[in-house]
């Protein structure tokens, strides 16, 4: 939420200050870092500090709907996006399902908006660092483990199994390399075959992780 704002902000938590990162993700990542303080704050016998964040917490998840749900299309967009880029519906409709925020009446129309974007799409993934983590957990709890399987099928870019045809044997930073380039680095991109590599470390973590979550 933009902090210094009571109606973006209703928390109260964060100073005023300028934010250029994307709002739907600072405000997600906001809302389920205050849940895990709640819960470690209760585990930890920290009672007080567990219920003022509970308090803070209490009306985000309107807030959060106010602000990003687009209930005429079924989807999570951000209003009057101030900066360059854009998030496509398989990030902020798999963010609002990591929620649990979107009203149970909507969700068989969100979720449509979700499957039919990847169907447009060839069933390949529109998503970047954020979305790459909540995609295919969304897809499987929402009962689409049939779309999340199509995606992760798929051998042409946008996908994983690109990569792997390519001979990546890590996450790339780009989805579009188009051979696996071992010289490639942060420092020295493309190589020395002028191709960009980038291996993408924080993508494979955060996949892993996921994982073993959802098998938890």
């Amino acid at each position: 939420f933009r902090a210094g704002s009571k109606i973006e902000d209703p928390s109260g938590l964060c100073p005023p200050t300028h934010i250029a990162n994307s709002k739907i993700v600072s405000s997600f990542y906001f809302i389920q870092q205050l849940r895990i303080l709640i819960k470690y704050g209760a585990l930890l016998g920290h009672h007080a500090d567990a219920a003022r964040y509970s308090r803070a917490l209490q009306p985000l998840p309107a807030a959060f709907n106010a602000l990003f749900f687009d209930e005429a299309n079924a989807t999570y967009r951000e209003p009057n996006r101030d900066y360059g880029g854009s998030l496509s519906p398989q990030t902020t409709i798999s963010l609002a399902w990591q929620l649990g925020v979107i009203p149970e009446v909507y969700k068989p129309a969100v979720l449509k908006t979700l499957v039919d974007d990847v169907a447009r799409r060839g069933y390949h993934l529109n998503v970047g660092i954020v979305g790459a983590k909540f995609l295919f957990p969304t897809l499987v709890e929402a009962g689409r483990g049939d779309i999340a399987l199509m995606i992760s099928q798929q051998k042409t870019a946008p996908s994983y199994g690109y990569m792997v045809e390519q001979g990546a044997t890590t996450l790339w930073e780009t989805w579009y390399s188009t051979r696996y380039v071992p010289g490639g680095s942060p420092s020295n991109p493309k190589g020395s075959n002028g191709v960009p590599s980038w291996n993408h470390v924080r993508i494979l973590v955060s996949l892993a992780l996921s994982s073993f979550h959802s098998s938890a």
